[in-house]
């Protein structure tokens, strides 16, 4: 159902972050970078991008909805021709908010969407998913393994719970 959606160009997979300066501090001298992809096939192997500099304070895309459009114009459909506009199904994951930012930046990004699509006739089509994956950069995770095992967490784990966290034995609590 899926790549039948993608065949027939109604749908596209976007993603986006916003990176910022390290060692320098935030300010609005140094600026952060902004990078959007957006899929151009049912594989998802195929994608076009776009990418930005903006104030080195600023969390949301200020610039989301122009990216967007560039991304969503180069588009090709699987013949190899432009397609002709913004798919009805749009999915973007957007990385990197933080819980104080995100209703602001969801906000935001999705006004901009919708302007884009207002502006090309397209807004009553829109079918949004926006999915936010959060930061968590003080979580750390491992498992109590029999002896021989590396306690490491496979990959693809989700933590969704947080029941019985200890700290090891004479840690400080890096985290």
């Amino acid at each position: 159902q899926i790549q039948k959606l993608f065949r027939e160009g109604d749908l596209a997979v976007v993603g986006a972050d916003v990176t910022h300066p390290t060692g320098q501090g935030s300010n609005l001298v140094n600026a952060s970078f902004v990078g959007m992809v957006a899929s151009q096939d049912e594989h998802l192997a195929a994608w076009t991008h776009s990418a930005r500099a903006q104030i080195g304070t600023t969390e949301y895309i200020v610039d989301f909805g122009a990216q967007l459009k560039d991304c969503l114009i180069a588009r090709a459909d699987p013949s190899g021709r432009k397609r002709g506009g913004p798919p009805k199904h749009l999915i973007v994951f957007r990385d990197g908010v933080s819980d104080q930012q995100l209703k602001t930046v969801i906000d935001a990004e999705v006004e901009q969407i919708r302007e884009l699509y207002k502006s090309v006739g397209r807004l009553e089509d829109l079918r949004l998913t926006v999915i936010c994956i959060q930061k968590r950069h003080n979580c750390r995770a491992t498992v109590a393994v029999p002896q021989g095992g590396d306690g490491q967490l496979p990959p693809g784990t989700i933590l969704e719970e947080f029941k019985n966290v200890m700290l090891p034995e004479g840690c400080r609590g890096f985290w």
